[in-house]
């Protein structure tokens, strides 16, 4: 169909890419650029250094095998990026129903819109599209119905695409000589330790605010749901 077909053109152009990206003429003839007397604009140095950044990260400077192997390891990446789009919009297909007295306090207009489920007429149903995701979880009381809409809208099958992608990432690091894909991702910019040192500083300044604020949440829920209610953190699964 014309999904199939444009996800395997994206994979196709995204592996061509990659191919140019460890074309040794064209590397050699951005490098003569920069270095002849042609003055290049802001606008085209700042090309220029993307372009040749682009270069390395497809392992230019290594030999012929070596840069093979790192251009199918960009590849898989690339292909393990298109699967992690589609297995999300594939998850938006999936449905549950419930009654509508269990959606409460949504408005009875919104309710009655939603389409009656073939099996049981009797219950509604509702599309895992982020919309619907979203409004039943911060509008429906029913804790049950948060629950089942929660774990239906996970995407279980990333959870395998996301270990792949680490692992090809960390491979291509090596292959590059990187001390991980951290280190390819802020070369030029900082070092691997800064974002982590910011993280942390972020977390002690904001620590006192977030837990106000769950104690909040824990009252409200108590009020709304009864003393014996308590509070359970979803799982976080993608």
């Amino acid at each position: 169909d014309f999904r199939s077909a444009a996800d395997y053109a994206f994979s196709d152009v995204g592996a061509y890419m990659q191919g140019l990206n460890a074309h040794a003429a064209l590397y050699d003839a951005l490098v003569k650029l920069e270095a002849s007397d042609h003055e290049l604009s802001a606008e085209e140095r700042i090309m220029s250094a993307s372009l040749r950044k682009d270069f390395e990260q497809g392992g230019i400077g290594l030999g012929t095998a070596d840069r093979g192997t790192v251009v199918a390891l960009n590849s898989r990446m690339h292909e393990l990026g298109s699967q992690f789009t589609q297995n999300l919009q594939q998850n938006t297909l999936k449905e549950i129903s419930f009654h509508p007295e269990a959606l409460k306090p949504l408005p009875s207009v919104l309710i009655k819109s939603l389409k009656r489920s073939s099996s049981d007429p009797g219950k509604v149903i509702i599309p895992m599209l982020p919309s619907a995701v979203s409004t039943v979880m911060q509008w429906v009381s029913n804790p049950t119905v948060r629950r089942k809409i929660y774990e239906a809208s996970v995407c279980h099958p990333n959870t395998e695409v996301l270990k792949q992608l680490l692992n090809v990432r960390e491979e291509l690091a090596s292959a590059l000589s990187f001390e991980n894909y951290l280190s390819i991702s802020l070369r030029d910019r900082a070092s691997t330790e800064s974002p982590m040192r910011f993280l942390e500083s972020l977390a002690k300044e904001v620590e006192k605010k977030a837990r106000q604020e769950v104690r909040i949440l824990k009252s409200l829920k108590s009020e709304a749901e009864g003393a014996g209610s308590g509070v359970h953190i979803y799982p976080l699964v993608l």
